[in-house]
């Protein structure tokens, strides 16, 4: 008697899985179409716009990124070690070269 229990309980689940991989394709395919009417929806928006009203600038759809900034310190003060260093390299390479 327990192996069959056993069974119809992973039958049970088995159908609940497959239940939940429809609904989940069916949401999926349904957000799609949502997607695809909106990008046409906008388009005709613009159109209609640029129809009625041609001197106005249109307005990008486009999000905003958040800017992340990194504390430095000071940048200019490494620059200048750097030049200092690359000066020294190139008077060394000069002196290899005249040998």
């Amino acid at each position: 008697a327990l192996p069959i229990l056993h069974m119809r309980k992973a039958i049970a689940e088995s159908q609940r899985v497959l239940e939940l991989e429809r609904k989940l394709f069916t949401n999926e395919r349904q957000h799609r179409v949502c997607q695809y009417e909106n990008m046409n929806l906008r388009i005709s928006l613009d159109e209609l716009k640029m129809k009625y009203e041609p001197n106005e600038v249109p307005e990008l759809h486009t999000p905003k990124r958040k800017l992340e900034r990194f504390p430095v310190d000071d940048i200019s003060g490494r620059s200048e070690n750097l030049e200092k260093k690359n000066v020294h390299a190139k008077g060394s390479d000069e002196n290899i070269a005249t040998r």
